[in-house]
């Protein structure tokens, strides 16, 4: 069976224990969903270089769109930023580097746009300012059962604040 995750940043606290699909805390997705099938420490080590290597800085919301194969998922824009492009570009790197697999390649990359999915009826207001301090690795499968995830760790950034 093939282990899936996902790298997102929560605008809250990352959760600690497993969680259902329905229940996700309100996240940005930074890294698509990919599969991989190598040992985690390779992925956590690489994550924590880049993390470790990255100022906290803030990001906006620009608007409302609805997102999925039936365009039913509302999601808040986040407005593209420098240090927000640049943060992806480094996280997908790790896609070719490490032979990482994207869930659904045509989302990925070039064709995707920074968002905030809303969860359980909770969003962001328009034009927020969000701070982003670190990111988390969530398995999609957590244990191997559908719809259970769980964060398998996460990385702070540095201190120094950016806008």
């Amino acid at each position: 069976m093939s282990n899936r995750f996902v790298v997102v940043s929560f605008l809250d606290k990352s959760p600690t224990e497993e969680f259902a699909s329905s229940e996700w805390p309100l996240h940005m997705t930074l890294l698509p969903p990919f599969i991989y099938d190598g040992h985690l420490n390779e992925v956590c080590d690489e994550l924590d270089a880049i993390a470790v290597n990255t100022n906290r800085f803030s990001v906006r919301t620009n608007g409302d769109a609805l997102f999925g194969p039936n365009e039913d998922i509302p999601v808040e824009l986040i407005e593209p930023s420098e240090y927000l492009s640049e943060l992806h570009t480094r996280l997908a790197s790790l896609v070719t580097k490490l032979g990482l697999a994207y869930e659904h390649p045509s989302l990925s990359e070039d064709g995707y746009r920074f968002h905030i999915t809303t969860q359980r009826g909770q969003s962001t207001p328009a034009d927020a300012e969000i701070q982003i301090n670190g990111f988390s690795l969530v398995d999609r499968q957590a244990n191997n059962k559908t719809g259970v995830k769980k964060v398998v760790k996460s990385f702070d950034f540095v201190e120094k604040q950016l806008r």
